[in-house]
């Protein structure tokens, strides 16, 4: 008989198996569960040094792992301009419009969720669409694929991309046929171009964004993740803040 590590007992433990079964005990060995079962029988896994765990009743829910998940970027999110709803150029419009009227002039207008192929529009949109929502600020839509974006005029002109601006390796930025920019940039290192003149957050803000979007992963079955933008290079989602507020949690 296997000696486990630890064993949990006296629980409600949901085994979420076909017939949704509940136990009261879990069996663990080497970071692994090898059985679930009752109080009595999980004893015959208890050797002397087995920590024993009484959970005086309490409920014990699995737990799943997301192995690709952009907490630094998640709860930031959430104080976007959500414009996944948007089906039309006014409906996305009217969105920025509202968010432009309580942002003073010059600051950022951050949006998120854009998804152009479900716009009704019978062309790709430009930075011209997009212009008279924020004639004051510079504007700057990701799209739901976080590899690409749509920006105005003003961010263009605050970032200095022109008609002479080169792709960068391994990036695209779009232009009309007489190779004016068009607002359209194309994976990381393109997107880098705009986001590295965006107002980052700090290591704080970082924090609090990273504990917002930890207990919402709780809260949806989530007990751990794997970070997939984060980094010391401008390729992480928040560079060295990111790992610096990591490290202060």
């Amino acid at each position: 008989m296997t000696v486990a590590d630890t064993v949990l007992i006296n629980g409600k433990v949901a085994t979420v198996d076909r017939h949704f079964r509940f136990t009261r005990a879990i069996t663990v060995k080497n970071g692994w569960i090898i059985n679930v079962g009752e109080d009595e029988e999980i004893k015959t896994h208890i050797g002397p040094d087995t920590q024993i765990i009484d959970l005086q009743g309490k409920l014990i829910l699995p737990a799943a792992h997301d192995a690709h998940v952009h907490i630094s970027w998640l709860a930031a999110s959430w104080k976007c301009v959500n414009c996944s709803t948007a089906r039309t150029l006014e409906a996305l419009l009217a969105l920025l419009r509202e968010r432009a009227a309580t942002t003073p002039p010059g600051q950022w207008i951050h949006a998120c969720g854009f998804n152009p192929a479900i716009i009704d529009s019978s062309r790709p949109l430009t930075r011209h669409d997009i212009d008279s929502a924020t004639p004051n600020h510079p504007a700057f839509l990701a799209l739901w694929d976080g590899h690409s974006c749509l920006v105005n005029s003003n961010a263009l002109e605050i970032v200095g991309i022109t008609r002479e601006t080169q792709d960068p390796i391994g990036g695209y930025i779009g232009k009309t046929p007489d190779g004016e920019p068009d607002g359209n940039f194309l994976d990381i290192p393109a997107l880098q171009l705009i986001t590295q003149t965006m107002p980052r957050p700090t290591v704080e803000e970082l924090k609090e964004n990273i504990i917002a979007a930890q207990r919402f992963m709780n809260r949806e079955g989530y007990a751990s993740y794997t970070e997939g933008a984060l980094g010391p290079g401008e390729t992480g989602a928040a560079g060295v803040c990111g790992i610096a507020a990591y490290r202060q949690l």
